[in-house]
């Protein structure tokens, strides 16, 4: 997995637990006391997209296609 992987905010943790040594993972992903801070954080991230950038250089497209030796537009 690499950073072109990550759809959202659980694949970025994943992949930051790969990478990161454990004690600077656990100390980043971990909280404190009851955790209510890290819970509204996460709720937070979660209402979050992440919009890819889909159909990049998409703007001139031929739909035409042959059928029985004719070239049909779309």
């Amino acid at each position: 997995m690499n950073l072109k992987d990550c759809h959202n905010v659980e694949d970025f943790r994943k992949l930051a637990k790969k990478k990161l040594p454990s004690p600077i993972f656990h100390y980043i992903d971990g909280g404190s006391d009851d955790e209510v801070t890290l819970k509204r954080n996460t709720d937070s991230f979660d209402k979050c997209d992440l919009v890819p950038n889909v159909l990049t250089g998409a703007s001139n497209i031929d739909l035409s296609t042959t059928v029985l030796g004719q070239k049909i537009d779309f």
